[in-house]
């Protein structure tokens, strides 16, 4: 698929992840900003300034990632894959968010559990709310994270060393280290700043996003897509 294709596909799903995040974003900062003066104009304020970082960064994240992808062989669809195995890759990919869903709270609950008080007292978003975070997570984040970040990190690696299934496996893991670090700030808002929040954090968030960019050196990006969306979906429920 051509880039220019390529980042028009693109751009306009990491927009609408960017505006679905928006009202869960406020949901969850709204204590912290509880002291300013009007709460309905504050609300609106901090969600058109998320938006326009939102916005910002997934927009050079496609252009940089759409680049860096196509120089590294990643795609929406793999080479690999034949037009006729497409659903199959689709129920194994939504297969995998479903697994990720599922396991991941029972890891937090096996050795994080002493926090789930603390996350009993934040901010509780609608389920509305945690259905556009989940779009975010599903598109934006992956765009952000996978496309962007893995590419460039197997594009850089590629140049250094011949072995490509190195550089492929250096990209997923430095990808899931720094999607997990994205989240810290959101979490030590919520939990506070502890060696166990960090731990946690990067933890759950790095396996998931190990899961993530193996699907999408081996799928393809949509089908990263569909298993970081699914898995969200599940983790909001739980609310994990």
């Amino acid at each position: 698929m051509g880039r220019l294709i390529s980042f028009w596909l693109v751009w306009p799903l990491s927009l609408v992840g960017a505006v679905a995040i928006q009202p869960y974003q406020v949901q969850l900062t709204r204590p912290q900003r509880a002291g300013l003066r009007s709460r309905t104009s504050s609300d609106r304020f901090y969600a058109l300034l998320g938006l326009l970082q939102t916005a910002v960064l997934v927009t050079l994240a496609d252009f940089l990632g759409v680049e860096a992808s196509s120089r590294v062989g990643l795609d929406w669809v793999a080479s690999g894959i034949s037009p006729s195995s497409i659903w199959l890759a689709a129920l194994g990919s939504v297969a995998m968010g479903v697994a990720l869903g599922l396991s991941l709270p029972a890891l937090d609950d096996l050795m994080f559990s002493d926090m789930k008080a603390r996350l009993a007292d934040a901010p509780q978003p609608s389920r509305l709310q945690t259905l556009g975070a989940s779009l975010y997570g599903g598109i934006s984040e992956e765009v952000i994270s996978r496309l962007f970040v893995m590419s460039a990190l197997v594009y850089a690696t590629l140049l250094l060393s011949s072995d490509s299934s190195a550089s492929f496996l250096f990209g997923v893991v430095g990808s899931s280290l720094l999607f997990g670090a994205a989240h810290l700030p959101l979490a030590v808002r919520l939990l506070g700043r502890s060696g166990r929040v960090f731990e946690r954090t990067l933890l759950l968030n790095g396996i998931a996003g190990v899961v993530f960019g193996a699907v999408f050196w081996q799928l393809g990006l949509v089908f990263a897509m569909a298993a970081h969306f699914t898995a969200d979906v599940l983790l909001h429920v739980r609310g994990t």
